[in-house]
């Protein structure tokens, strides 16, 4: 994950390099008041998924992290643990909760729940176990107890311009 400040400092220092960096889409994860810290994990490497600090947004890009081993190729992880593309080290969030999935043929990114205990959330509605949904730019997506929304590459690449996410 990345926090939104440095996105935005990498951009005023790289603009190429940052542009390349966000042609996939993004995840960001805004801080919530009054979050319970003892329902976030450690491992034994140190905190991962870590809660974003109030006032500062944290972004996890949609693509496969080099170096992670998970067994499922054919799209992007979310989960607790750290072989997730992107982690959320919160307790309601499954250890293999979600994936993320460009559809080639409709040229469209997809979200399934992967049988987690808690659930994926679309704009409000609980998806059903395997349900494949299709999402569009600037939908709410929540992981568990963990709320998200997606960002399309255009609609990423601005909000990193800006430096802040928008009122919500």
């Amino acid at each position: 994950m990345h926090r939104l400040a440095e996105l935005t400092t990498a951009l005023l220092n790289d603009a190429e390099g940052t542009r390349r960096r966000l042609s996939v889409p993004g995840l960001v994860w805004e801080p919530v008041e009054g979050q319970d810290a003892e329902e976030w994990e450690r491992t034994s490497e140190a905190r991962v998924g870590e809660p974003p600090a109030v006032g500062g947004p944290l972004v996890a890009l949609v693509k496969k992290e080099p170096g992670r081993k998970n067994a499922f190729l054919m799209g992007i992880t979310v989960g607790r643990v750290a072989t997730n593309d992107v982690v959320v080290a919160h307790t309601s969030v499954s250890r293999f909760h979600a994936f993320l999935q460009h559809d080639e043929a409709l040229g469209a990114w997809t979200v399934a729940d992967a049988e987690s205990k808690n659930g994926t959330w679309l704009e409000g509605r609980r998806l059903a176990a395997r349900e494949r949904v299709l999402l569009s730019d600037g939908v709410s997506l929540r992981f568990g107890e963990v709320r998200f929304y997606f960002l399309l590459p255009d609609s990423l690449l601005e909000l990193v311009r800006r430096g802040e996410p928008p009122r919500r």
